[in-house]
């Protein structure tokens, strides 16, 4: 009985692990990823952000919406040091907004480092910007077609 529990508890901590973790992989080029809401959701297609972060990657974040302004995407903070962080996801189709965020206010850059993102479907980039100044701003991208992939729920 005691080792079914165990068992048990595993498991169930495997599955909250996988479904609700953030991680990285630092082998040569970091990647980052979130999984947003429950296990479910609807059909949608995989898109990949990349993030070029100025020295203050701490201070970083982003995010993905839709028109309602539902999140169906999001990163950050980053690590300290100028890196590049490549992120695949799942969305749905349509219009949907870029918005990225510097807690500091000082946009994307550092001592002639800038920051940038880039969001591509195969060899298409959809957005893309480099925040020089502020602390937020957004810009607006359409997807269709593509890999698909269920969305979270």
């Amino acid at each position: 009985m005691q080792d079914t529990f165990r068992y048990t508890f595993f498991v169930i901590l495997m599955v909250c692990y996988a479904n609700f973790s953030h991680a990285t992989h630092a082998a040569g080029m970091d990647i980052t990823y979130q999984c947003i809401g429950n296990s479910g959701g609807s059909s949608g297609v995989e898109i990949t952000v990349t993030i070029n972060t100025d020295y203050y990657g701490n201070e970083i974040t982003w995010d993905i919406t839709t028109s309602s302004g539902t999140i169906v995407a999001s990163g950050g903070p980053y690590s300290l040091g100028a890196n590049t962080y490549t992120i695949t996801t799942c969305v749905p189709t349509g219009t949907l907004t870029f918005n990225w965020y510097d807690s500091y206010g000082d946009g994307w850059n550092w001592a002639g480092v800038q920051g940038s993102y880039t969001v591509t479907q195969g060899n298409a980039t959809l957005t893309s910007g480099s925040p020089s100044t502020g602390s937020s701003g957004s810009s607006y991208f359409s997807v269709s077609g593509g890999t698909p992939c269920n969305t979270s729920a």
